[in-house]
């Protein structure tokens, strides 16, 4: 929404330093009072596109690739719509990481900060992959399991340590942080049959409902 605009801006500041300048499309958010105040305190130059000239704007097609990884991405892996806001944090951590022909083969992330990110996170596992995750608070021993399905659906960047995941659980439809996990796709000789089996569908989602983050 626009009206988080200021709110938003500043948590950017917060994690990334302020930036050279701010280049807007006009829209009220980002040239008004609170977002000036923004500028003035952080002595950042403002610059407007030209009315119904957005090719001025970079940022409108870096928008557009992302619109279009996102939609591809739900297309090969049949994630329901629902999800597609999960999906679009996916992308923007994604090509944050990846080498850029215009940034020099650098990553934004280097050229924002200086050093090359780790990627470490992103090479176990695929988007909305099934996996297994370790849940110790809802098992008894030997009646449940310890381990319960759901998918990945993302880096927890700022939960746990670098290898802490978006885990959506197949019970609830949560995403929640979980860095104790396992790609489902295995044999049989490594396949949790009672984790799968401990939901109704068979460790498939089915019905999603609204996206809620857990701690």
């Amino acid at each position: 929404r626009e009206s988080q605009f200021a709110h938003t801006f500043e948590d950017f500041i917060r994690t990334h330093g302020a930036p050279d300048a701010l280049l807007s499309d006009n829209a009220r958010a980002q040239i008004g009072q609170q977002a000036l105040q923004i500028l003035r305190m952080y002595a950042i130059d403002d610059m407007q596109c030209e009315p119904h000239h957005q090719h001025q704007n970079y940022a409108e097609r870096r928008i557009q690739e992302v619109k279009k990884m996102v939609n591809t991405i739900m297309d090969r892996t049949n994630t329901p719509p629902e999800y597609w806001l999960l999906c679009l944090f996916y992308v923007t951590y994604l090509l944050n990481r990846l080498a850029v022909e215009s940034l020099n083969w650098r990553t934004p992330l280097q050229v924002a900060h200086g050093q090359r990110p780790d990627i470490s996170a992103l090479l176990l596992f695929r988007w909305f992959e099934p996996v297994y995750y370790y849940d110790p608070d809802h098992a008894s021993f030997p009646s449940a399991s310890r381990e319960k399905t759901g998918r990945w659906v993302g880096v927890a960047e700022h939960k746990g340590d670098a290898l802490t995941y978006w885990i959506l659980t197949d019970n609830t439809h949560q995403a929640i942080a979980r860095s104790v996990v396992r790609s489902a796709n295995v044999d049989n000789g490594l396949k949790n049959h009672r984790a799968a089996n401990s939901s109704p569908d068979g460790g498939e989602p089915s019905n999603p409902k609204p996206i809620v983050l857990a701690t």
